[in-house]
Protein backbone atom coordinates (compact mmCIF):
# COMPACT_ATOMS: atom_id res chain seq x y z
CA UNK A 1 0.00 0.00 0.00
CA UNK A 2 0.97 3.66 -0.68
CA UNK A 3 2.94 5.44 2.40
CA UNK A 4 0.66 8.86 1.92
CA UNK A 5 -2.15 10.44 0.54
CA UNK A 6 -2.03 13.89 -0.45
CA UNK A 7 -4.03 17.21 -1.92
CA UNK A 8 -3.40 19.83 -3.58
CA UNK A 9 -5.06 23.31 -3.58
CA UNK A 10 -4.28 27.07 -3.94
CA UNK A 11 -4.32 29.88 -0.93
CA UNK A 12 -4.99 33.44 -2.35
CA UNK A 13 -5.89 36.21 -0.20
CA UNK A 14 -7.45 37.45 -3.51
CA UNK A 15 -10.37 34.83 -3.09
CA UNK A 16 -11.29 36.27 0.32
CA UNK A 17 -13.61 39.06 -0.79
CA UNK A 18 -15.48 37.23 -3.48
CA UNK A 19 -15.42 33.59 -2.00
CA UNK A 20 -15.15 34.56 2.01
CA UNK A 21 -12.22 32.32 1.74
CA UNK A 22 -8.80 32.36 0.61
CA UNK A 23 -8.30 28.76 0.27
CA UNK A 24 -9.53 27.72 -3.35
CA UNK A 25 -12.56 24.76 -3.22
CA UNK A 26 -11.61 23.38 0.20
CA UNK A 27 -14.33 21.76 1.43
CA UNK A 28 -14.17 19.76 -1.70
CA UNK A 29 -9.93 18.65 -1.07
CA UNK A 30 -11.00 18.17 2.71
CA UNK A 31 -13.73 15.44 1.32
CA UNK A 32 -11.31 13.98 -1.10
CA UNK A 33 -8.55 13.78 1.78
CA UNK A 34 -10.45 12.13 3.95
CA UNK A 35 -12.03 9.63 1.09
CA UNK A 36 -8.59 8.45 -0.52
CA UNK A 37 -7.46 7.86 3.61
CA UNK A 38 -10.53 5.80 3.98
CA UNK A 39 -9.66 4.04 0.81
CA UNK A 40 -6.49 3.28 1.92
CA UNK A 41 -7.25 2.46 5.73
CA UNK A 42 -5.57 5.09 7.18
CA UNK A 43 -6.99 6.99 10.29
CA UNK A 44 -8.33 10.47 9.58
CA UNK A 45 -9.12 12.35 12.85
CA UNK A 46 -8.28 15.64 11.33
CA UNK A 47 -11.41 18.35 11.61
CA UNK A 48 -11.67 20.92 8.80
CA UNK A 49 -11.03 23.25 11.60
CA UNK A 50 -7.81 21.76 12.23
CA UNK A 51 -6.41 21.66 8.78
CA UNK A 52 -7.23 25.24 8.18
CA UNK A 53 -5.27 25.66 11.40
CA UNK A 54 -2.23 24.08 10.06
CA UNK A 55 -2.37 25.98 6.54
CA UNK A 56 -2.79 29.23 8.47
CA UNK A 57 -0.17 28.61 11.06
CA UNK A 58 1.94 27.72 7.59
CA UNK A 59 1.35 30.85 5.86
CA UNK A 60 1.51 33.08 8.21
CA UNK A 61 4.57 34.62 7.46
CA UNK A 62 3.05 36.53 4.46
CA UNK A 63 -0.76 36.47 4.15
CA UNK A 64 -0.26 38.31 1.26
CA UNK A 65 0.46 36.14 -1.57
CA UNK A 66 -1.20 33.12 -3.15
CA UNK A 67 0.47 29.59 -2.08
CA UNK A 68 0.31 26.13 -3.57
CA UNK A 69 -0.60 24.00 -0.49
CA UNK A 70 -0.23 20.13 -0.73
CA UNK A 71 -1.66 18.50 2.33
CA UNK A 72 -0.39 14.99 3.07
CA UNK A 73 -2.53 12.34 4.95
CA UNK A 74 0.41 9.50 6.25
CA UNK A 75 -0.69 5.75 6.84
CA UNK A 76 -0.29 6.32 10.48
CA UNK A 77 -2.83 9.46 10.11
CA UNK A 78 -0.31 12.29 10.49
CA UNK A 79 -0.93 15.39 8.61
CA UNK A 80 1.69 17.55 6.97
CA UNK A 81 1.45 20.70 4.97
CA UNK A 82 3.74 22.47 2.54
CA UNK A 83 3.36 25.49 1.11
CA UNK A 84 5.05 26.84 -2.20
CA UNK A 85 4.41 30.37 -3.65
CA UNK A 86 2.90 31.13 -6.99
CA UNK A 87 1.81 33.47 -9.63
CA UNK A 88 -1.56 35.30 -9.76
CA UNK A 89 -4.85 33.98 -11.29
CA UNK A 90 -7.39 35.88 -12.06
CA UNK A 91 -10.68 35.12 -10.66
CA UNK A 92 -12.27 34.49 -13.71
CA UNK A 93 -9.66 31.79 -14.56
CA UNK A 94 -10.61 30.05 -10.77
CA UNK A 95 -14.48 30.54 -11.19
CA UNK A 96 -15.18 30.73 -14.87
CA UNK A 97 -18.86 31.39 -15.91
CA UNK A 98 -18.68 29.58 -19.12
CA UNK A 99 -15.79 27.53 -21.17
CA UNK A 100 -14.74 29.20 -24.30
CA UNK A 101 -15.65 26.98 -27.38
CA UNK A 102 -12.80 28.22 -29.05
CA UNK A 103 -9.53 30.71 -28.69
CA UNK A 104 -6.59 32.07 -30.64
CA UNK A 105 -3.93 31.91 -29.01
CA UNK A 106 -3.65 29.11 -26.08
CA UNK A 107 -0.54 29.27 -23.93
CA UNK A 108 -0.38 25.54 -23.56
CA UNK A 109 -0.16 22.63 -25.75
CA UNK A 110 -1.72 18.86 -25.17
CA UNK A 111 -0.08 15.78 -26.60
CA UNK A 112 -1.18 12.00 -26.32
CA UNK A 113 0.93 9.83 -24.26
CA UNK A 114 3.39 7.03 -26.06
CA UNK A 115 1.39 4.06 -24.86
CA UNK A 116 -1.59 2.86 -22.87
CA UNK A 117 -1.84 3.19 -18.83
CA UNK A 118 -3.71 0.81 -16.64
CA UNK A 119 -6.07 2.35 -14.60
CA UNK A 120 -5.74 1.46 -10.49
CA UNK A 121 -6.19 3.24 -7.26
CA UNK A 122 -2.78 5.65 -7.62
CA UNK A 123 -4.91 7.12 -10.64
CA UNK A 124 -8.21 7.83 -8.83
CA UNK A 125 -6.74 9.40 -5.59
CA UNK A 126 -3.32 11.10 -5.32
CA UNK A 127 -1.40 9.06 -3.68
CA UNK A 128 2.32 8.40 -3.48
CA UNK A 129 2.97 6.10 -6.53
CA UNK A 130 3.24 8.78 -9.02
CA UNK A 131 4.89 6.53 -11.70
CA UNK A 132 2.44 6.54 -14.56
CA UNK A 133 2.52 10.53 -14.68
CA UNK A 134 6.02 10.48 -14.28
CA UNK A 135 6.93 8.37 -16.88
CA UNK A 136 4.10 9.85 -19.12
CA UNK A 137 5.58 13.61 -18.60
CA UNK A 138 9.52 12.44 -19.42
CA UNK A 139 7.80 10.33 -22.60
CA UNK A 140 6.00 13.59 -23.66
CA UNK A 141 9.71 15.59 -22.87
CA UNK A 142 8.00 17.35 -20.58
CA UNK A 143 11.19 17.84 -17.36
CA UNK A 144 9.74 20.94 -15.73
CA UNK A 145 6.29 22.04 -13.67
CA UNK A 146 6.69 25.71 -15.31
CA UNK A 147 7.10 23.89 -18.85
CA UNK A 148 3.63 24.95 -20.38
CA UNK A 149 2.87 21.51 -21.94
CA UNK A 150 0.14 18.75 -20.55
CA UNK A 151 0.10 14.97 -21.62
CA UNK A 152 -3.42 12.88 -21.74
CA UNK A 153 -3.21 9.42 -20.15
CA UNK A 154 -5.51 6.51 -21.87
CA UNK A 155 -6.48 2.73 -21.19
CA UNK A 156 -5.42 -0.33 -23.80
CA UNK A 157 -9.13 0.86 -25.32
CA UNK A 158 -7.37 4.04 -26.16
CA UNK A 159 -10.13 5.94 -23.67
CA UNK A 160 -8.66 9.33 -21.82
CA UNK A 161 -9.12 8.87 -18.51
CA UNK A 162 -6.90 12.40 -16.98
CA UNK A 163 -3.95 14.74 -17.86
CA UNK A 164 -0.71 13.94 -15.82
CA UNK A 165 -1.64 17.07 -13.88
CA UNK A 166 -4.43 18.37 -14.99
CA UNK A 167 -8.35 17.61 -15.68
CA UNK A 168 -9.16 17.99 -19.60
CA UNK A 169 -12.30 19.14 -20.98
CA UNK A 170 -12.99 18.21 -24.63
CA UNK A 171 -15.69 20.24 -27.18
CA UNK A 172 -17.51 17.59 -28.45
CA UNK A 173 -21.47 17.73 -29.59
CA UNK A 174 -21.56 21.30 -28.61
CA UNK A 175 -20.92 21.22 -25.12
CA UNK A 176 -18.04 20.26 -22.97
CA UNK A 177 -17.13 17.15 -21.86
CA UNK A 178 -14.66 15.75 -19.23
CA UNK A 179 -13.68 11.76 -18.63
CA UNK A 180 -16.11 9.62 -16.79
CA UNK A 181 -15.16 8.93 -13.34
CA UNK A 182 -15.77 5.29 -14.37
CA UNK A 183 -12.78 6.06 -16.66
CA UNK A 184 -10.46 5.81 -14.26
CA UNK A 185 -9.25 8.87 -13.50
CA UNK A 186 -8.63 11.31 -10.23
CA UNK A 187 -11.50 12.65 -8.86
CA UNK A 188 -10.53 16.18 -9.46
CA UNK A 189 -11.91 19.00 -7.24
CA UNK A 190 -12.16 21.90 -10.27
CA UNK A 191 -13.81 18.91 -12.40
CA UNK A 192 -16.28 18.22 -9.44
CA UNK A 193 -17.04 22.16 -9.57
CA UNK A 194 -17.37 22.01 -13.25
CA UNK A 195 -19.97 19.16 -13.35
CA UNK A 196 -22.02 20.96 -10.29
CA UNK A 197 -21.39 24.29 -12.19
CA UNK A 198 -23.06 22.95 -15.30
CA UNK A 199 -19.77 23.84 -17.10
CA UNK A 200 -19.98 20.44 -18.64
CA UNK A 201 -21.17 17.01 -18.53
CA UNK A 202 -19.25 13.46 -18.10
CA UNK A 203 -18.48 11.06 -21.66
CA UNK A 204 -16.16 9.01 -23.02
CA UNK A 205 -13.16 10.67 -24.92
CA UNK A 206 -11.30 8.59 -26.87
CA UNK A 207 -7.55 9.67 -28.09
CA UNK A 208 -7.65 8.54 -31.64
CA UNK A 209 -10.62 10.90 -31.52
CA UNK A 210 -8.63 14.33 -30.90
CA UNK A 211 -7.94 16.25 -33.58
CA UNK A 212 -4.53 17.92 -34.27
CA UNK A 213 -5.36 21.79 -33.26
CA UNK A 214 -8.49 21.52 -31.07
CA UNK A 215 -8.76 23.68 -27.94
CA UNK A 216 -8.68 21.44 -25.04
CA UNK A 217 -9.56 23.32 -21.43
CA UNK A 218 -7.13 21.96 -18.48
CA UNK A 219 -8.01 22.64 -14.72
CA UNK A 220 -6.10 22.14 -11.47
CA UNK A 221 -6.60 23.51 -8.45
CA UNK A 222 -3.91 25.55 -8.45
CA UNK A 223 -3.96 27.37 -11.63
CA UNK A 224 -7.69 26.83 -12.22
CA UNK A 225 -8.93 26.64 -15.59
CA UNK A 226 -7.21 27.35 -18.69
CA UNK A 227 -6.82 27.00 -22.47
CA UNK A 228 -4.43 24.59 -24.65
CA UNK A 229 -4.45 23.06 -28.02
CA UNK A 230 -3.93 19.74 -28.95
CA UNK A 231 -0.70 18.44 -31.15
CA UNK A 232 -0.95 14.79 -32.23
CA UNK A 233 3.32 13.59 -31.89
CA UNK A 234 4.86 12.89 -35.12
CA UNK A 235 4.22 9.45 -36.77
Amino acid sequence: MYPFVFTTLRWDPALVGARNSALYLFDHHYERLRKASQYCDFPFPHSPLEVLDLITTKINHDQNSPYRVKLKVFETGELTCEVTRVTHVSATGLFPATFPPSVSEPGWTVVPDNGPTRTSLATKFKTADRVCYERARLAAGIHSPSDPREVLLYDRQGLIFDGSIATPYFWRNNCWITPSEAAGGLRGTTRRWALDNGLCIEGCIYIHNCVDGEVIILSNAVRGFYQAVFRRRPE
